[in-house]
């Protein structure tokens, strides 16, 4: 009885085997059109990905710094189900590369996706992903201490300058990719104190530069600190003069022929209460003496030693610089006639018998300057005026110049005698025929 239904279920089974197969197959792909129809497939495209490394302590371990060259995100295609298709984001994927040993050699790692919404994954096709590695840039790491400068831009208020300025700590230590840390040259604070009239403290942060001055940029480097104290003076400021005197005079045979300072007068800066009092800086005398010398001397004299304390020069330089020129004076002879001589003061009653001896004239001064004088540079005149008959020695009387002297005295003869009357010589004549005509 059992074998007779067993035969009948086979034969039920087998029975147009071929027909049931075919209308099973159409049926799924009756059915598979319809879905369709009602909830076709589309493609998306996810994009912004991110992609989480796992595993980055083998950088670090092995003393190497890494930075991501390409791979931080990843765009994906995907095709689904358009009611799957539209709901989907992001945050519904799951990138991530594994990092092994070979990375530091080959400095790449593959990314992989998943979908985490488990409830439809399964319906989802990943058609491809736009960025298949992950790139790395692997350098050694290392640590560098640089001195940080303080670098201040812009112009206090007017009547103000700029006094001491200060960092502290003076020193800052980053780490980083080798590569990056050698292309430092600087570290430098910088703070713009344009119209201010006070003094600045203020926390700032170090910037970096290569050696062309172009600004380095530092989101990869770690810094031991992110800021440092900056500290500028500013202070009321004045200019006064430098008060001195030279004193003594050079050796015999030798002049002072100039005396030339560096300066005049210096900007000088202190607390207002100080800077008040102070008119002018006074370089004690004896400092510059130029006794008995025979030669050039510089006087080199620090200005910080005059002054009062807190009071400081905001010159380029503090240093006073006076240098005295000495010249060596010699003699030179020069020979006058009385040619030579202007003659003042005669009157038409008188004769004049002037001394015609040669006189030789000796002067002093430079070298240079009076290697070329003639005796019409020294304009020789005697003065004759209000002297009636007699014999005279009158004193010669030169021009006055900065370039010579004439350091002795000279003097011409003169003799004066009235001139004989008209009636005087008629009278001798008268004589001289009458003694004539007795003969």
């Amino acid at each position: 009885m059992r074998k007779i239904k067993d035969i009948k279920w086979k034969e039920l089974i087998l029975k147009n085997f071929g027909l049931k197969i075919l209308a099973a197959i159409l049926a799924v792909l009756l059915w598979i059109v319809i879905v369709n129809i009602d909830n076709p497939s589309e493609k998306k495209t996810i994009t912004d990905i991110p992609v989480e490394l796992h595993n980055t302590g083998i950088f670090t371990d092995n003393g190497y710094i890494y930075q991501v060259e390409d791979g931080n995100t990843v765009t994906i295609s995907v095709k689904a189900p358009k009611a799957i298709v539209d709901e989907l984001r992001a945050s519904d994927f799951y990138a991530y590369a594994d990092i092994d040993s070979e990375v530091i050699e080959k400095k790449t790692v593959p990314i992989h996706i998943k979908c985490m919404k488990e409830d439809v994954s399964g319906s989802i096709t990943i058609l491809s992903q736009k960025t298949d590695y992950v790139k790395f840039a692997v350098d050694t790491k290392i640590e560098k201490e640089f001195d940080v400068e303080p670098e201040v831009t812009g112009t206090p208020a007017k009547g103000y300058v700029i006094g001491s300025v200060s960092v502290s700590p003076t020193t800052i230590k980053v780490t980083g990719a080798k590569s990056k840390i050698d292309s430092i040259h600087t570290a430098k604070v910088t703070y713009n104190i344009d119209n201010m009239n006070s003094d600045i403290e203020d926390m700032v942060t170090p910037s970096f530069y290569d050696e062309t001055g172009k600004e380095i940029d530092f989101s990869n480097i770690t810094l031991n600190r992110n800021t440092v104290k900056l500290t500028i003076e500013i202070l009321p400021s004045k200019t006064v003069p430098i008060n001195y005197n030279v004193q003594g005079t050079p050796g015999n045979g030798y002049i002072c022929t100039e005396i030339d300072a560096n300066i005049e007068q210096v900007n000088i800066a202190a607390p207002r209460g100080v800077l008040s009092g102070i008119e002018g800086i006074d370089i004690p005398d004896g400092t510059i003496d130029i006794t008995n010398l025979t030669e050039d001397k510089v006087f080199e004299i620090s200005l910080n030693k005059y002054l009062p304390s807190g009071v400081r020069v905001i010159n380029s330089t503090n240093v006073f610089i006076v240098t005295a020129k000495i010249d060596t004076i010699v003699n030179n002879s020069i020979t006058m006639t009385i040619d030579d001589v202007e003659v003042k003061g005669m009157n038409d009653t008188y004769e004049y018998d002037i001394d015609s001896k040669h006189i030789d004239v000796v002067v002093r001064g430079l070298e240079n300057s009076i290697k070329n004088i003639g005796i019409k540079d020294l304009s020789p005149v005697i003065n004759l005026e209000g002297k009636g008959a007699g014999n005279y020695t009158v004193k010669v009387e030169f021009a006055s110049s900065d370039d010579f002297t004439i350091p002795e005295t000279y003097y011409i003869g003169v003799k004066i005698k009235e001139k004989a009357t008209e009636e005087a010589t008629v009278t001798e004549e008268e004589t001289s025929e009458t003694e004539t005509a007795s003969e």
